[in-house]
């Protein structure tokens, strides 16, 4: 007869607490991955950050050298 009623001993309860924090871990995962996702679905190229459509539209030449440099001061202000 076993001594402690389950047959499994203290091995099986480490092993229990061992899973139920591998399930806390992949719950708290899978909810994070999920929240990134749907975040990024709702993002729409008029989302963009002022840096990254300042940067675009220097690298595509519709503004200058100066004008670049002056804007970014200004964002980089705030």
């Amino acid at each position: 007869m076993c001594m402690f009623g389950n047959g499994f001993g203290i091995g099986g309860m480490w092993l229990a607490g061992i899973f139920h924090v591998l399930i806390w871990i992949a719950i708290l995962w899978v909810v994070v991955w999920g929240i990134r996702y749907f975040m990024n679905q709702k993002q729409t190229p008029a989302d963009k950050k002022a840096v990254e459509i300042l940067h675009d539209r220097y690298a595509k030449g519709e503004i200058n050298e100066s004008e670049y440099e002056e804007r970014m001061k200004i964002l980089n202000r705030n």
